[in-house]
């Protein structure tokens, strides 16, 4: 595999082994019976490696699933361990893509945030706002899906207008009050 530059790029295969100093000072293992590890690489940590007891890195923990990923390093490169950090564990929890998560914004993050800018806040709106047009970005970034793309981006826009009409109204009773 090559890189922009067109010089190699070593990417590490499965399942391999890990170096015997590291091996001695994996964490406890978790309850599937393997170690979540973060890993130090040219100075920056990355995780999160799933490896047996035995010390072979069977894959990256992500989506709630060890998978088989590629890796921009090779075994040999790997400095250091550490128990995997909380952003990262948080972020392999993550079932979805960022596909699933636009339409969860669209579908239901943005109208509860509509309904609840009516309500209690009119600021409330501009989260519904924001996330409805990131959902249309990340909606046409994604490859697929050409059925629902449109249906989904249309209600987004409307999100989007029906937010931007709650805080202009918002705006104008705050600056009428004040005059």
């Amino acid at each position: 595999m090559t890189d922009s530059g067109g010089t190699d790029k070593h990417v590490s295969t499965y399942p391999f082994q890990l170096q015997d100093d590291l091996v001695a000072r994996l964490p406890p293992p978790e309850r599937d019976g393997y170690h979540h590890v973060d890993v130090k690489v040219n100075g920056e940590w990355d995780g999160i490696l799933v490896v047996d007891s035995s010390g072979i890195c069977t894959g990256v923990y992500v989506g709630r699933r060890t998978e088989e990923w590629p890796l921009p390093f090779e075994a040999a490169e790997i400095q250091d361990l550490r128990p995997a950090c909380l952003r990262n564990r948080l972020l392999a929890q993550i079932p979805f893509d960022l596909w699933d998560g636009a339409l969860l914004t669209v579908f239901i993050v943005s109208p509860i945030f509509l309904v609840l800018a009516h309500n209690l806040l009119p600021a409330l709106a501009l989260p519904a706002v924001i996330g409805s047009a990131l959902a249309i970005y990340l909606m046409y970034q994604a490859p697929g899906f050409p059925f629902i793309r449109l249906p989904a981006a249309m209600l987004a826009l409307t999100e989007i207008i029906i937010g931007a009409r709650q805080l202009l109204a918002w705006i104008i009773v705050l600056l009428t009050q004040g005059a």
